[in-house]
C-alpha cells in the first residue's frame, strides 16, 4: 500500500515540476511571460506557439505541454473571475 502512495506521490511531484520547468522555460523567459493576463488576446497564444515551432529547440510534446499549461492557466483564470474567457480555447484546436 505504501509503495503504491509513494509511487503517486512522486509522480505528482514530478509533474508539478515539470509544469514549473515548462512556465519558466517557454512561458515566462519570453515576451508573452511579461504580459499582464487581461490583456492577452488568442493571437498572442498563437503568435508564442509558431515562435516556438519556429525555434525548433522543442519536441512536439514540449510544445503541446506549453499550450496545455497556458490552457490550464487561463482556465483558472476564468473559474477565478478574473478573465471573462480563456484566451487559449479560440486556438488550441487550431495549434495542437
Amino acid at each position: 500500500m505504501w509503495s503504491k502512495y509513494a509511487e503517486k506521490c512522486l509522480f505528482k511531484l514530478y509533474k508539478e515540476k515539470r509544469r514549473e520547468c515548462t512556465i519558466h522555460n517557454q512561458i515566462e523567459v519570453y515576451s508573452i511571460g511579461d504580459l499582464q493576463i487581461s490583456s492577452l488576446l488568442p493571437i498572442d497564444i498563437e503568435n508564442h506557439i509558431n515562435l516556438l515551432i519556429r525555434e525548433a529547440k522543442l519536441s512536439e510534446s514540449s510544445i503541446t505541454k506549453t499550450l496545455d499549461v497556458l490552457n490550464a492557466a487561463f482556465a483558472w483564470a476564468v473559474l477565478q473571475e478574473m478573465l471573462e474567457k480563456n484566451p487559449v480555447d479560440p486556438v488550441k484546436d487550431r495549434l495542437m
